[in-house]
């Protein structure tokens, strides 16, 4: 299937084509909220931000378009369901608040997404983001405080997954001058909110989820990782 574009009321939606690398800029501060939301909440973030710049400030009163081309084809869903789908996906998000861990110590109770707009005859869902998460997501962001998410592993089948990348990409770079990095055992279970009782032997965690996001990170982008646990941290490496 070609690639198109077409305009409409100075809103472009570009035909989704897979490439190499599909990258979303986020604020540290942005990752735990995708632990509160579900895989589809998710996937229909990364198509509200995928095309767009996110280096230059998003507008508040400025609507953008959602990729709804992408996310039919990341949910497998027809250009009907993706319709209803991210529907209900930009309604949910528009009244859930969720919690933003500000650099200061503090916390922002705060909700995605500001208004919705909908136009079944064009096949359009238009959203303005909430102006206070904003910062999170686009403008100039104090180096060191922000990462670059390959959007292509919002493809895997759990968004517990998809939370322990975030994490694991949030200090991938470090291995581009040192030999490993780590992370505790408690980071790793906080990345996905899990509950006390919840994974209660690592081993269980590291069958059921960690294992399985590496194979992820691994098949999805080429990155081989491997792991040993060291008391109460995991030692991340590139595999050999």
């Amino acid at each position: 299937m070609g690639e198109y574009c077409f305009e409409m009321i100075g809103y472009r939606m570009s035909r989704y084509i897979p490439a190499p690398c599909i990258e979303i800029k986020l604020h540290h501060g942005a990752i735990d909220l995708f632990k509160d939301i579900e895989l589809y909440d998710t996937r229909f973030v990364n198509c509200c931000l995928i095309g767009e710049n996110q280096g230059i400030t998003f507008g508040t009163g400025q609507y953008y378009a959602i990729d709804l081309v992408r996310y039919g084809e990341v949910c497998g869903l027809d250009k009907g369901k993706a319709y209803k789908h991210a529907l209900e996906a930009a309604l949910k998000l528009s009244k859930l608040r969720l919690s933003v861990k500000l650099m200061d110590g503090s916390t922002l109770h705060t909700t995605l997404i500001y208004a919705v707009k909908e136009d079944i005859d064009t096949g359009y869902i238009l959203i303005q983001w909430n102006r206070d998460f904003i910062p999170y997501i686009s403008g100039q962001m104090p180096k060191g405080r922000f990462l670059m998410v390959d959007a292509r592993m919002d493809g895997v089948t759990t968004n517990k997954r998809y939370c322990l990348y975030l994490l694991i990409q949030k200090h991938l770079w470090k291995l581009g001058s040192e030999e490993v990095f780590y992370l505790t055992k408690q980071a790793l279970r906080d990345a996905l909110g899990l509950q006390e009782q919840d994974y209660k032997e690592f081993k269980v965690f590291n069958s059921s989820l960690l294992k399985p996001t590496l194979k992820d990170i691994y098949s999805k982008l080429g990155i081989n990782l491997k792991t040993k646990v060291r008391g109460d941290r995991v030692e991340f490496s590139h595999a050999v």
